[in-house]
């Protein structure tokens, strides 16, 4: 995994100016008020990731959001950009954007596969958080948890190979009812019968037949395959019956067609009336078709607050002033009132669909029977005529299905739609009288005759054969599909439930931290099955012992924060493979005090091995996590507004000891005193902190203004109870005994000290860090280090260590 070196930014949203920031894998705590400009990098890096900007994802925008990043004051010649460095540097690159010809073109400056795979596996990771994101995967739909979640995860992939399989199994099931081989197979053994007199079962059964009908020709020759079966209709063919067999042949095609379209246009009749009676059911009812489409509108309406592309706090219909979170939450609540009729639109159309494969189908016979030269013999134009009329009553049945119930159009029903019997029965005699004219003419001829038998016996059995093998491999692959497809949806659905147990462990575990004792746990990602498959998803919890569900209907604005919280950090720990870091941009804004520190805590403490980019308007709370994480290799910085030049970063003031080192090589006495003690009391407080040195109680407003004496004091108390004579407390005596130590008035007392007196003090207070503080691991002594064998405390790395009792 990786994590960020440096950012170079420019041209970007807010940023103008070039902006440079050095983190070397370091955490950052950054601090701007609002408009300042410090979003612009959370916005520049979710562009170089992921190719937009989903806040400014709108219709008048643009659908990524990408004609909001262009620095409005950057000249038409120069390219906005940003420049990533990374700890692993084959994926350092730049991307930017450039004005060409009035459009807006990005490249990234690394075009390598290795590059381009770490994106590609990048977008589906956790990078950042803004505060507008914290509940949207808490308040989407049931359906819309099983999305995210099975986007990030790969899940989705899995799902596609589900609905593949469950597709195909579906259309073999649709497939074998709709070839309807019973049928088929009974119509060519009627011809069977009518050629050959019996109905024929095997191969043996069927060539004695054939030999028997051969006798009175006389051929000694007696037939015992299918392809001894074409020697012989190629031996009894002669040149003047070549055009009368292929009108005999096209003929029988005909035939077999309409009765084919006579099963299928009862299907389609009996599918149509089930759809009509449900489409009038809706329309009829105006209160539901009103809710059909109000569940649209309203869903639209969710869209368009979950994508922000109204930012306002305001209904985006009637522009009334509105809470963002309250109009969401009571839009979902709506939906989900709603949701039998959606449900009840869903099941109309799967009807539509059912009917209109089977017109296709229909239709697919007509063009086939059309397609034959045949059919173009001005001799045969009667039935030309009458096969595309029948097109036509096909095409009727497609346009009604057509007309969407949105519309409110009524649609026909089946007793204007239905086509005559009578048009198929035309359509048989005239097969039938042409077939017989055949043979009337052919009469007294015997070649001609046991010619026709054979060749149309043969083509009926074979048909049959074909038939019956195609329906037998049909319901070996239903079968083998079946199979496959029940291990496949148990191995899915095992692997998803233990994915989400892990992943809610996880979520609990975070949310409980930040808000413990407060009757909120046992967080859990639930999947709900709906016909045998995952639907969606709901968060549950126990609240005050009770199993509930959904957070909001339970939880206030801030807990549904909190709740947001542990799920991107989850989901960070869950998906991160390739980066670690994490960027959260003012994500505390509704959080109270006590919330605020508890989330800093859950950083610094269960996600100290992340790099974190923390950027907040909150200047309470900027302080405490400053002071917080001081010593633990955080950089902090500040972003201040610059005109158009846009935001600037202020260049970090040197460290106290940086200051005060300095003000003594300038041999510079103003301020030098005040430095000196101040730091000195925060080095005190640092190293009574890591040893557990007890101090007299105050109250909080007391506790952090404790003077150098008072510490001093406890700390050499301390010393000599743990670790008697073995640490040397001649510095804290030194120090103790100082001009410069005593009570808050000796700050201003009239005392003038030369700079030799200065450093005298400055060297008793390094003498005393150096005791205590480690500057190869950069760590404190501290008794969570403590050696139990040898009785030592130490630091972190061992260098410095001390008898410890």
């Amino acid at each position: 995994m990786t994590k960020i070196k440096k950012l170079i930014i420019k041209g970007l949203r807010g940023i103008n100016d070039e902006i440079s920031i050095s983190l070397n894998s370091h955490s950052i705590l950054l601090y701007g008020e609002n408009g300042s400009g410090k979003s612009s990098i959370t916005d520049a890096i979710e562009w170089f990731y992921y190719d937009k900007i989903s806040h400014l994802s709108n219709e008048e925008i643009g659908k990524k959001g990408i004609e909001g990043l262009r620095n409005i004051f950057l000249d038409d010649s120069d390219d906005g950009y940003i420049k990533i460095e990374y700890t692993k540097s084959e994926f350092n690159s730049s991307k930017t954007i450039s004005l060409s010809n009035s459009k807006l073109i990005s490249n990234y400056s690394n075009n390598s596969p290795t590059f381009n795979s770490f994106l590609e596996k990048s977008q589906k990771e956790q990078i950042y958080l803004r505060y507008g994101d914290l509940v949207s995967f808490i308040l989407a739909t049931k359906t819309e948890k099983l999305n995210t979640l099975s986007a990030i995860i790969g899940f989705s992939e899995v799902i596609k190979t589900r609905d593949i399989l469950r597709k195909t199994l579906n259309a073999l099931r649709r497939e074998i009812k709709n070839s309807n081989f019973t049928s088929q197979i009974g119509y060519q053994q009627s011809q069977l019968i009518e050629q050959l007199g019996q109905n024929i079962v095997s191969d043996k059964q069927y060539f004695d037949t054939i030999n028997i009908i051969l006798e009175p020709l006389k051929l000694k020759k007696r037939v015992n395959t299918l392809n001894e079966i074409d020697e012989i209709l190629e031996l009894l063919k002669k040149p003047e019956d070549i055009q009368l067999v292929e009108q005999q042949l096209f003929w029988n095609k005909v035939k077999a067609t309409v009765a084919q379209l006579i099963d299928i246009t009862k299907k389609i009749d009996e599918q149509y009336e089930e759809y009509y009676q449900k489409y009038q059911n809706i329309i009829s009812d105006i209160d539901k078709l009103n809710k059909i489409k109000l569940e649209a509108l309203l869903s639209e309406g969710e869209r368009v607050l979950k994508e922000e592309i109204i930012k306002d706090e305001i209904c985006p219909l009637c522009l009334q002033p509105k809470n963002r979170l309250d109009l969401l939450r009571e839009l979902q609540e709506r939906i989900e009132e709603l949701k039998k009729y959606k449900e009840e639109k869903s099941t109309l159309n799967e009807l539509k669909s059912q009917v209109q494969s089977n017109i296709i189908k229909a239709k697919s016979l007509i063009n086939n029977l059309s397609s034959e030269f045949l059919i173009n013999l001005d001799q045969n134009k009667e039935l030309k005529l009458k096969i595309e009329q029948l097109n036509k009553d096909y095409s009727n049945y497609e346009f009604e299905t057509n007309v969407d119930i949105i519309t409110g159009k009524m649609i026909k029903p089946i007793n204007d739609l239905s086509i005559d019997e009578s048009k198929f029965q035309e359509l048989k005699k005239i097969s039938s009288e042409n077939l017989e004219k055949l043979k009337t003419n052919k009469k007294g001829d015997s070649k001609f005759e046991i010619h026709s038998k054979i060749l149309l016996s043969k083509n009926a059995y074979l048909e049959i054969k074909r038939l019956k093998n195609s329906k037998e491999l049909l319901e070996k692959q239903q079968y083998t599909l079946e199979i496959i497809y029940a291990a496949f949806i148990k191995k899915m659905e095992d692997g998803f439930k233990s994915f989400l147990d892990h992943l809610s462990n996880d979520i609990n575990e975070l949310y409980v931290f930040m808000n413990p004792g407060e009757h909120i746990e046992d967080i859990n990602l639930i999947p709900i099955k709906k016909n045998d498959e995952f639907a969606g998803i709901t968060i549950q919890f126990k609240f005050f012992e009770n199993e509930v569900n959904p957070p909001n209907k339970y939880l206030s604005e801030s807990h549904l924060n909190c709740l947001g919280l542990a799920f991107f950090l989850a989901s960070v720990k869950a998906f991160n493979k390739k980066n670690k870091f994490f960027i959260l941009d003012d994500v505390i804004s509704s959080f109270d005090s006590n919330h605020r520190v508890r989330f800093a805590h859950l950083l610094v403490e269960k996600f100290s091995d992340y790099q974190i980019i923390l950027m907040t308007h909150e200047k309470n709370w900027f302080d405490y996590v400053a002071k917080m994480v001081k010593g633990k290799n955080w950089l902090i910085n500040t972003f201040k507004w610059r005109d158009k030049h846009g935001p600037v970063i202020d260049i970090n003031l040197p460290s106290l000891k940086e200051q005060i080192e300095k003000l003594i090589l300038n041999n510079e006495l103003d301020s030098l005193g005040n430095k000196i003690r101040k730091y000195l009391e925060s080095l005190l407080k640092d190293i009574a902190f890591h040893l557990s040195v007890m101090v007299k109680f105050l109250f909080n407003d007391k506790n952090e203004d404790r003077m150098a004496n008072e510490l001093l004091s406890a700390l050499k108390g301390h010393l000599k109870k743990h670790a008697g004579t073995s640490i040397d407390t001649s510095p804290i005596d030194r120090l103790i005994g100082s001009t410069f130590i005593g009570n808050k008035a000796s700050h201003d007392s009239t005392f003038k000290a030369t700079m030799g007196d200065f450093k005298a003090f400055w060297s008793d207070v390094l003498e005393l860090r150096n005791s205590f503080y480690c500057e190869n691991c950069k760590k404190y002594v501290s008794i969570k280090y403590y050696d139990s064998v040898n009785k030592k405390i130490r630091c972190y790395c061992g260098k410095i260590e001390h008898a410890w009792r």
